[in-house]
């Protein structure tokens, strides 16, 4: 999209907003954070961007991480916010359907499988 034409903002349902609706909207937890689940140690976050990622249309305005929860990190520094996890998406229905393929993704997985083969890392069972 020519930037010139139209705006580069997007809402949830993928209309056109400008800046001040952009800000507004950023500020509302409510309406930015799509999905959040604690599966395990991992917490799953599914959020709206407003502003475009990628680098050809169409463009991602929704995001899905995952991080360790600070109960299982074994060094804050090092793992505590660390994004483990990430997939884009264009619009709020692949977004939602993403959320929950990340879920069956990583609910079986440990914060062990993460560290295996890295020597400054010890669990202690």
């Amino acid at each position: 999209m020519n930037k010139l034409c139209g705006s580069w903002y997007r809402d949830k349902d993928g209309k056109e907003i400008d800046a001040s609706q952009l800000e507004n909207l950023l500020r509302d937890n409510d309406y930015r954070i799509v999905l959040a689940d604690k599966i395990g140690p991992y917490y799953i976050s599914t959020v709206w961007l407003g502003v475009p990622h990628g680098v050809r249309e169409p463009f991602d305005y929704f995001e899905t991480m995952v991080f360790l929860t600070p109960e299982w990190a074994i060094d804050s520094r090092e793992h505590l916010g660390q994004t483990l996890d990430c997939d884009r998406y264009h619009c709020f229905e692949e977004a939602v359907m993403g959320h929950y393929q990340m879920i069956e993704e990583w609910k079986n997985k440990t914060p062990e499988d993460l560290w295996k083969g890295n020597k400054h890392y010890e669990v202690d069972q």
